[in-house]
């Protein structure tokens, strides 16, 4: 009993001990806030690099305090910007060295470098220019050759529409099916042509043409080896020289105007077909005389040489 005793005493000690402490820390604290809520306040302030003293406001910052220094963490083809609209916070932005440019980013930017490759590389894709024109472009090379090249360049005489190739041709077409053809050796037309001035050329004018011409059309054709002189009713074809008509076709007969018909001696040709006949010259004994030869075979003679 007597034992207990004294614990009991001691750990009343203990608890008056453990009171005034507490009580003495709490008037140190309330006169340290005190003390430090009544001190002045004044602007938050910072070091730059150079050990300076900068004022930071709400709004601003000075301009010494933003150094190069600080900034030095960036990464790699990054820059510091904003892509979106309006105010806001910036961050990194890429910076893409693609030649091609395959990633398409509307929030990125690419080298000097990428975009010269980029415009310099033959283009896979239409170019939709929305009905604009294309201006300054001295030569257009089509299929990324360059060497040997199908071409389209302008010129101080015109332009000028080139192929690589003999056996190519350049077409021009309606609705992808070609109207006219033009190529090493021939022009091809395969519609009409309507011509209202001169068609003037330098070598030959061959028509191949598939069929008679029609009866509605003032026309030359070509037609199984045939050529075909198409004149409309009551006219005529005229064979001119230096502006005279010379020759008369129309649908009564053959006018031969200041001239005459000249034929040449020659063998006797084979009969004609049903109500035709056939007049020509032919020599007899070192004498030129006009025959005339029937369809039945029979050759009579018009006239003879005195």
């Amino acid at each position: 009993m007597g034992k207990a005793k004294r614990f009991n005493a001691y750990d009343s000690d203990v608890e008056q001990q453990r009171k005034l402490v507490k009580s003495y820390g709490q008037i140190r604290q309330a006169n340290s806030v005190t003390a430090f809520r009544t001190m002045a306040k004044s602007a938050p302030t910072a070091t730059n690099t150079d050990n300076e003293a900068v004022v930071i406001t709400s709004s601003t910052v000075a301009d010494n305090s933003i150094t190069f220094a600080k900034i030095q963490d960036i990464d790699t083809m990054k820059v510091i910007g904003r892509t979106a609209t309006g105010s806001g916070d910036s961050s990194e932005i890429s910076i893409l060295d693609e030649d091609d440019m395959v990633s398409d980013s509307a929030v990125a930017l690419a080298t000097q470098q990428s975009i010269k490759a980029y415009v310099n590389s033959p283009k896979t894709q239409a170019l939709d220019m929305n009905g604009n024109q294309i201006q300054k472009v001295t030569t257009l090379f089509l299929n990324g050759d360059i060497d040997n090249a199908n071409f389209i360049a302008g010129n101080t005489g015109g332009l000028d529409y080139n192929v690589d190739d003999t056996d190519e041709h350049h077409d021009f077409a309606v609705d992808n099916v070609a109207k006219l053809r033009i190529g090493n050796t021939a022009i091809n037309a395969y519609v009409a042509l309507d011509i209202t001035g001169n068609l003037t050329t330098s070598g030959e004018l061959i028509l191949t043409g598939s069929a008679l011409p029609t009866s509605t059309n003032t026309s030359i054709t070509s037609y199984t080896g045939d050529m075909n002189y198409n004149a409309l009713t009551n006219d005529s074809h005229y064979f001119r020289i230096n502006g005279d008509v010379e020759v008369e076709i129309d649908a009564d007969g053959v006018d031969i105007r200041n001239g005459w018909l000249e034929l040449e001696e020659r063998n006797e040709p084979a009969a004609p077909t049903t109500d035709h006949l056939r007049i020509y010259a032919q020599e007899l004994s070192g004498k030129t005389r006009l025959m005339v030869r029937f369809p039945t075979g029979f050759s009579q003679q018009i006239a003879i040489e005195p």
